[in-house]
């Protein structure tokens, strides 16, 4: 997703969640602040992407992974490696020993099978999410309530929000359910066979 997209929506979501009137702009830089600080936050925590970026990634000798067909009607090796960077987008050219290949090829989590053999593996390729899974935007959602309210802007909670609903508790549930989204993502959950 693009970065100002990607905040844009967020900021608005985040006011709509702490029940801030459109209208008030008051706390609007602070909320723009605690956004910014969620994204990188989950970027490094879960060491993915949610923003749009491009990587060439450059694999040597240990670093690719030499397997035989199990087809005993295939004939030869198939190299696996590992992206540096996720959740791939799309993946815009390889190269095996500065030859490029089919790009068509099979990408599980981030491990990419390539039907070549060679010494030197190249891939651009781009990462990020078309859109933000509806769990880990949820995710945030509250982690920049948090990071708002730990701010300037947490004793003035109260006067935002309609009918002065209470605050208390609000970093359990941080540390309850955000924390599980977060782990679930901080995983590479293919595992190689």
């Amino acid at each position: 997703m693009e970065e100002n997209i990607l905040k844009d929506q967020l900021f608005n979501e985040v006011k709509r969640f702490l029940k801030v009137d459109n209208s008030n702009e008051e706390y609007d830089d602070l909320i723009r602040q605690a956004v910014a600080m969620a994204i990188g936050f989950v970027e490094s925590e879960c060491a993915i992407d949610l923003i749009d970026r491009e990587y060439k990634d450059v694999f040597i000798g240990g670093e690719i992974i030499r397997r035989e067909y199990l087809d005993p009607s295939i004939d030869g090796v198939y190299i696996i490696v590992k992206l540096r960077h996720r959740p791939i987008k799309e993946i815009n050219s390889i190269k095996v020993d500065d030859f490029e290949v089919d790009i068509n090829v099979l990408i599980r989590g981030s491990w990419l099978y390539i039907g070549e053999d060679g010494e030197r593996v190249e891939v651009v390729y781009k990462t990020g999410y078309v859109k933000v899974p509806d769990d880990l935007w949820g995710a945030l959602v509250r982690i920049s309530s948090v990071f708002f309210m730990d701010s300037d802007g947490r004793l003035n909670l109260e006067r935002m929000r309609a009918g002065g609903e209470e605050v208390a508790g609000w970093h359990s549930y941080f540390d309850d359910r955000v924390r599980r989204i977060l782990e679930n993502y901080k995983r590479d959950l293919v595992v190689l066979w």
